[in-house]
């Protein structure tokens, strides 16, 4: 039988460091003792599943941004702060938020992060968190960020992975400064995610490789086995996007065709079957499920794709919302329509723990799921939302980050707005305070 008691907190990949490091060549999984009990225990120190009961909330549609003090405004004070902005170079091309951490790229491949620095996301020692953005140095211009709940992965310009942060070893490594070649047992690695128990890796080739725990077939190699070492996912070539949930994975071609594989047990594979708590209702292969994907996105038991016709589709789990199909059903085994208007040119969605948001070209941004601290955004901060609402006031929105109870947006090319849990400081607001409505992050002036 399967443990339903697992971790559903942000499971890997998902974001970063100051001192400058020399690159240290690192192996992936080498000793196989420590490995295998290190996936136990990773397994099985899993907290409460966070479940929110749904109260009826009416959301305020008209709720909008804050100051950093709490003041109503478009535009935050003053702080004094110094600009984490180099020689005017402020233009941002993209935000990744982890499990209690946040980070930002600029166009100059310049990086910046703030929020919990517990396992080193900042990339530095002496520090528990930042409640502002921190420059980050020791690396090289980035042209890419990967997120993780722990950790942060970052692609050069030259084409060398960069991680730093704690990397569910023996999934990958850890260490406190950016560290080159984490995966030095793999060529061509362009991105890396990570599962509760498992990693896989996108090749240059456009394979994937994957490696850990497997009980539910989330290798993809047909097999339930433990694996030391990466292995080929079956039938998967020309893949260009990789997508890794709690314990199962999806990848799309450049024919736009969507296979997923691993842990079926509410329907998140999406093929029409799961739902069960037998290993019976797995895919241990990849399965292709969905064509004229554009993009997809995985949260912890559930999967959303943008297809080419501008058309949002989730499946899997359902208990907090987050397929926003306005069904209160459990899960759905099949790709279904979200809620949103038919008149939306849509251009992004991404899912993060147990929510999930959706970006028009126009900048609109609408969010639904669980909505525990104000992770939608939208003024209210419990319950859950089964159908999109859009966050009001933030502006044109070109970017966005879902971490697990905290969101963040690009606004205007040039700002970063985040809003949801803020214990660590993920908000990047200059305090601990938790914001049901957009709030910017400090320094970006």
């Amino acid at each position: 039988m399967r443990n339903e008691g697992v971790c559903l907190e942000f499971f890997g990949r998902h974001h970063l460091r100051k001192q400058p490091a020399q690159p240290v060549v690192v192996k992936v999984l080498v000793a196989r003792v420590v490995v295998l009990a290190a996936i136990l225990v990773l397994t099985s120190s899993c907290s409460g599943s966070h479940l929110v009961e749904d109260v009826g909330v009416d959301a305020p549609l008209d709720a909008g941004p804050v100051d950093a003090d709490g003041s109503d405004s478009t535009h935050p004070n003053d702080t004094g702060l110094p600009s984490v902005c180099s020689d005017g170079a402020c233009e941002i091309d993209q935000v990744v938020a982890g499990g209690a951490h946040s980070c930002a790229r600029f166009a100059s491949g310049r990086v910046v992060c703030w929020g919990s620095n517990l396992h080193h996301e900042l990339g530095r020692e002496g520090i528990e968190y930042s409640v502002t953005p921190i420059a980050i140095d020791g690396l090289p211009q980035i042209a890419h960020l990967m997120r993780g709940h722990q950790h942060v992965c970052g692609l050069s310009v030259e084409g060398e992975l960069w991680c730093w942060g704690d990397g569910n070893e023996p999934l990958l490594q850890r260490s406190s400064t950016p560290t080159r070649d984490w995966l030095a047992d793999l060529d061509g690695v362009i991105e890396v995610q990570i599962g509760t128990a498992h990693a896989c890796a996108l090749l240059d080739a456009g394979e994937i490789r994957c490696w850990g725990f497997r009980n539910e077939g989330q290798l993809g190699d047909g097999t339930r086995e433990i694996s030391l070492e990466p292995v080929a996912a079956l039938g998967l070539d020309n893949v260009v996007q990789l997508s890794v949930g709690a314990f199962f994975n999806c990848a799309r071609t450049d024919a736009g065709r969507l296979a997923c594989w691993g842990d079926n047990s509410r329907g998140q594979i999406g093929d029409g079957t799961g739902g069960e708590t037998s290993l019976e209702a797995d895919r241990p292969a990849p399965v292709f499920v969905l064509d004229e994907v554009q993009r997809t996105s995985l949260g912890g038991l559930f999967a959303c794709a943008l297809t080419t016709s501008r058309e949002v589709q989730c499946w899997g789990a359902n208990e907090r919302g987050q397929l926003g199909v306005g069904s209160r059903e459990l899960y759905m085994a099949s790709p279904t329509p979200v809620l949103l208007p038919s008149s939306l040119d849509l251009v992004d969605v991404e899912a993060g723990t147990a929510h999930a948001c959706a970006l028009a070209r126009a900048g609109h941004l609408f969010c639904w799921g669980d909505n525990s601290s104000g992770s939608l955004g939208i003024g209210s901060s419990s319950g859950q939302v089964h159908e999109p609402v859009e966050v009001r006031g933030i502006g044109e929105v070109t970017g966005i980050a879902l971490g697990y109870l905290h969101t963040c947006a690009i606004r205007a090319g040039r700002e970063v707005w985040c809003w949801g849990n803020n214990d660590e400081g993920q908000l990047g607001d200059g305090t601990l305070e938790d914001r049901d409505v957009p709030v910017r992050a400090l320094g970006f002036e």
